[in-house]
């Protein structure tokens, strides 16, 4: 194994050194090389050169956000993904059980089991956990603007960790809904939506139980929309029905699973995945790729976090008799 770390120095809440400490200790027998981002995108570039150099294993210490970047360099290639998780919310380790404590996602990683994850891919950018329009957009935007107040975002993080995206969601409840065009299962239709998303694992922000049936291996994408029907109580009724995934059952919401969407929007709209806010556009052709990407993670990720509230293990989606592909637009 030759393992090339790329570590997040604005991860990791202020101990950066002593987890970069930790990482060289614990990976020490198979580290051929560590490097620091310093600038968005850069992980990216590091992921692409590593791959030329042909490092086999890239580590990530950092957040969903800097996996994304990675995840964008090695695709195409045979290079396994560890991760090392050190963001607010984590929602990709956090779906496929890899330890919180650094050791223990170091251990992860030098045992070397390999799954193969499904890839989401939206106009040539691709995504590993929960993307879409609207709501999570908006949510993320208002997040970023608390976190760059200097010490007052830092406070708010510091006191309300992964909480702060419950808190941006419902800032977010004041936006407009957006008028999209959807095809998928070769149905197409016009909607009113306030939000729109698209992903391969139950939970986003770590506490949003958005899409209580996804699997980051099945070979589709499970797809959550909410329809304005005129009501924002209704609206707010549904996003924090999603915190016990009881959603499903709301008259605004569709949900279903697909291999390929593809969406026109009336005016230019932001798209979110991993973290990350890509530019507007007016147009986004969305497709899984198949068990696209090698991860590090322990044998029983698949399960991911899908217990039920009850206690036992849910075999089958709460939502599949409901609608496929969208028949329910």
């Amino acid at each position: 194994m030759k393992i090339k770390a790329i570590i997040n120095t604005e991860s990791g809440n202020g101990h950066i050194d002593r987890y970069r400490s930790v990482l060289v200790d614990k990976l020490r027998r198979h580290l051929v090389d560590l490097e620091h981002t310093c600038r968005k995108g850069h992980a990216t570039e590091i992921a692409r050169a590593a791959v030329r150099r042909g490092i086999d294993t890239l580590v990530v210490a950092g957040g969903d956000g800097t996996v994304n970047e990675v995840l964008n360099g090695i695709m195409g290639s045979d290079t396994a993904l560890g991760i090392v998780p050190l963001g607010t919310a984590n929602d990709l380790a956090e779906s496929l059980n890899i330890p919180s404590e650094i050791e223990k996602a170091c251990e992860v990683i030098l045992n070397g089991n390999v799954r193969h994850s499904d890839v989401i891919r939206v106009n040539n950018w691709h995504y590993l956990t929960v993307g879409g329009i609207g709501l999570p957009s908006h949510a993320l935007a208002i997040t970023e603007a608390i976190r760059k107040r200097r010490q007052l975002g830092k406070w708010m993080l510091s006191v309300l960790g992964s909480k702060i995206y419950i808190l941006a969601a419902l800032m977010a409840l004041a936006r407009r809904s957006q008028r999209l065009g959807i095809s998928a299962g070769g149905l197409s239709d016009a909607i009113s939506s306030y939000s729109l998303l698209i992903g391969n694992q139950r939970f986003l922000g770590r506490d949003f139980q958005v899409l209580p049936g996804a699997r980051g291996d099945d070979g589709v994408f499970d797809v959550f929309l909410i329809k304005d029907l005129g009501s924002r109580l209704r609206l707010a009724g549904t996003v924090l029905k999603t915190l016990s995934a009881s959603h499903v059952s709301r008259p605004d919401a569709v949900l279903f699973q697909g291999k390929r969407l593809q969406i026109r929007s009336w005016q230019p709209v932001a798209f979110c995945g991993d973290g990350e806010i890509r530019e507007k556009a007016w147009d986004f052709d969305i497709e899984v790729v198949p068990r696209a990407v090698k991860v590090l993670a322990p044998p029983e990720a698949a399960a991911g976090r899908i217990a039920a509230d009850n206690g036992h293990v849910q075999d089958e989606p709460l939502y599949r008799h409901r609608v496929a592909c969208g028949a329910d637009y």
